[in-house]
């Protein structure tokens, strides 16, 4: 299929903070021998930065071998210009570890965290590199590439393993997780994520009012269900933070905006990301997706509406911030320079609030009975 739509005007600021690759390759190669006891002749590879990198954490790949074995390997460095607020690799780490037991959820294995900056010059983490696809974001799964080249039974396992993956994430008791509890924030989880937002606009804002997520963040206070239902969230819910082998979903990736704001945000966020996936056949639609999580046992989801506003909200704030970033590398041009103003995503929420939008509304709301 021949991909007629036209690429981002705008390319993300790469997090690449100028390790010199040969340099770290020896350092990583000394701290693994402490990381694999009884490796004998432990090797790595050269340090490789993948071609989409990251735009949250700088991201490295290498291979490790010693006698009788060996592993892939990725590697995950704080960063010091964070798209979000707070961000840390060692609670992205800790989210991992977490869920290493946790039943129908798989993550890469985790080989070591590092706290200390003195070794490459700021924290870091490694992991497994599992083997499988990832659905691409840029240009979307949904036009071009292997799920778009796939039969319809093929996308619908895809789908359906998916979604049965996020059924078994909420279902996993929150008591490891309460690194993730932020209670002077808040008296419950959803609570706490929402101030959590609630100051990572005004970060990301830096001074500027913005009346649409001004009415946004108002509409969430006022709105803010008394009793939600607990659990955890993943926080970027959607087919592109997945790994798929033979169309099952092998690993859940990307946590740094894990919370335990409840299952009813993940949903609305996966609903909000979808960029088309109904025109393919067997890939559901929203509304779809979200019956399938029920009758896989998820929750009810009564608190759907309210999620959409909180996701919403939240994905105007990072747009702001990345709008900041790209501005602080003199990469907003003219095709871009309203990239955080008039994004999509503070269109949709313009739209949920049936609030005047600050442009133009070319946005859509996915189709939700909530």
């Amino acid at each position: 299929m021949t991909n007629t739509r036209p690429q981002r005007p705008w390319d993300v600021p790469l997090k690449d903070q100028g390790h010199d690759p040969s340099a770290m390759r020896g350092v990583l190669q000394g701290w693994l021998m402490a990381k694999v006891p009884g490796a004998r002749d432990l090797r790595i590879s050269p340090v490789e930065r993948p071609s989409g990198n990251g735009v949250s954490n700088e991201t490295v790949l290498f291979d490790a071998t010693w006698e009788g074995g060996g592993r892939r390997l990725v590697g995950r460095l704080q960063t010091d210009d964070p798209l979000y607020l707070d961000a840390s690799v060692e609670r992205q780490y800790q989210m991992y570890a977490s869920l290493a037991a946790a039943p129908g959820v798989p993550v890469p294995e985790m080989i070591g965290f590092e706290p200390d900056p003195s070794v490459l010059g700021t924290p870091f983490f490694v992991m497994e590199r599992v083997a499988g696809l990832v659905p691409a974001d840029n240009p979307h799964w949904t036009r071009e590439g292997w799920v778009v080249d796939a039969s319809p039974a093929q996308r619908e396992t895809l789908w359906r393993s998916a979604v049965e993956r996020l059924v078994a994430l909420h279902a996993v008791d929150t008591a490891p997780f309460s690194f993730l509890s932020r209670p002077a924030d808040g008296r419950h989880g959803l609570e706490q994520d929402l101030t959590y937002w609630r100051r990572s606009y005004r970060w990301a804002a830096g001074g500027q009012v913005h009346p649409v997520m001004e009415a946004g963040e108002a509409w969430l206070v006022e709105n803010l269900p008394p009793a939600p239902a607990p659990g955890l969230s993943w926080g970027d819910s959607r087919p592109e933070n997945m790994i798929f082998e033979d169309f099952r979903c092998t690993a859940l990736l990307d946590f740094e905006s894990a919370s335990l704001a409840g299952p009813s945000v993940d949903l609305a966020w996966w609903a909000l990301m979808d960029k088309g996936s109904a025109r393919l056949s067997g890939l559901g639609s929203p509304q779809q997706t979200v019956d399938l999580y029920r009758q896989l046992g998820g929750d009810p989801l009564h608190d759907l509406r309210y999620g959409l506003v909180l996701c919403a909200f939240r994905l105007a704030a990072i747009y702001l911030r990345l709008a900041a970033q790209l501005e602080a590398r003199g990469l907003l041009t003219e095709h871009n320079r309203d990239l955080g103003r008039h994004s999509e995503k503070l269109q949709q929420l313009a739209l949920l609030l049936e609030v005047p939008a600050p442009c133009p509304v070319t946005a859509t709301l996915p189709a939700l009975d909530v």
